[in-house]
């Protein structure tokens, strides 16, 4: 079967996927702009890939919390350290074949 025919009856290709469930709590705005960066991500299953910018201010300016429901968040496998070089702190990346996604997660 084909794969545009799997999801339009709603059958996964990839037969280990599982739901989570998480609660996000932070002003409108924000969840909104969260929301359309979901938005995105949901839109590469139609076969483009891309990348996405998230600038995040602990000074004061974002106030988000993020829980999991019935787990904890899992923690990023090594420490992470603010780098004054503009270079991003922590990179997501959700497929292990592009090279500089291969360490970190």
């Amino acid at each position: 079967m084909s794969t545009l025919a799997k999801r339009l009856i709603g059958e996964s290709d990839y037969p280990d996927d599982e739901t989570r469930t998480y609660e996000i709590t932070a002003w409108p705005e924000h969840l909104d702009k969260l929301e359309r960066l979901f938005w995105w991500i949901n839109s590469t299953r139609s076969g483009h890939s891309g990348a996405a910018e998230l600038y995040v201010d602990g000074d004061g300016a974002a106030r988000v919390e993020i829980s999991r429901k019935g787990h904890a968040l899992k923690k990023p496998e090594e420490e992470i350290h603010s780098k004054s070089s503009g270079e991003p702190e922590f990179k997501v990346c959700l497929e292990s074949k592009v090279p500089s996604c291969r360490s970190g997660s």
